[in-house]
């Protein structure tokens, strides 16, 4: 929401400091939707995070992406 005009690589080191901080096992993604939706699709956003995340390996991706959320909001 800060950056209206937006893209990978203005938000590239925004996630990757995140991540470099905190580590994979305490970081998720997440969104603002639907107010988002002023500057960027769904996909968008879900795609930037793919782009960004792409040279970590699996395992950190699904931490990311899925399996950090479903311990922290104990969700099985």
């Amino acid at each position: 929401m800060f950056d209206h005009d937006w893209s990978v690589d203005s938000i590239r080191p925004i996630v990757e400091s995140c991540i470099e901080t905190f580590g994979v096992e305490r970081c998720m993604f997440g969104s603002n939707f639907p107010v988002d939706r002023l500057h960027a699709t769904y996909s968008q956003v879900w795609s930037a995070y793919e782009q960004i995340t792409a040279g970590l390996d699996d395992l950190a991706q699904q931490k990311l992406f899925a399996d950090n959320a479903r311990k922290f909001y104990r969700i099985d």
